[in-house]
């Protein structure tokens, strides 16, 4: 005990902000989506399948970006929440946030479940033949 093990600049930044864990503060039960968001970002997943989904949406009125929403539902499912309408549950979910390059303090909340649900009816049976090609 005693020793400190602080680890600053472990994550990439944010926005411009350095991303390190401590303890205190905001709080969240799942820290492991900022190991998962590295490595999603190192392989480049996540773009690949973005470039492929359809987006017919008036941009003028766009809260939520294809990449973002694609990003929360991925980190969501891995950290074993199934089920869409956990979004509204964790929108501001500091771990989450920061996973989808959202700063706490001064970026809106993530997407809620009908986003979502609106997200997931978009892909059409063509895209689901490119996306498993790919």
């Amino acid at each position: 005990m005693g020793k400190n093990t602080n680890q600053l600049c472990l994550f990439k930044e944010i926005s411009g902000k350095k991303v390190h864990v401590d303890f205190g503060g905001e709080l969240s039960s799942d820290s492991g989506i900022l190991l998962i968001r590295e490595f999603i970002e190192k392989q480049d997943i996540v773009d690949k399948i973005v470039r492929l989904l359809p987006d017919h949406r008036n941009q003028g009125y766009i809260q939520h970006r294809t990449k973002e929403l694609l990003t929360q539902r991925v980190l969501q499912i891995i950290a074993g929440y199934e089920d869409g309408n956990d979004c509204n549950s964790l929108r501001n979910d500091p771990a989450f946030k920061t996973g989808c390059n959202k700063t706490l303090d001064t970026d809106d909340a993530l997407a809620s479940q009908s986003t979502m649900c609106r997200f997931e009816h978009r892909i059409d049976p063509r895209t689901l033949i490119l996306l498993s090609r790919l």
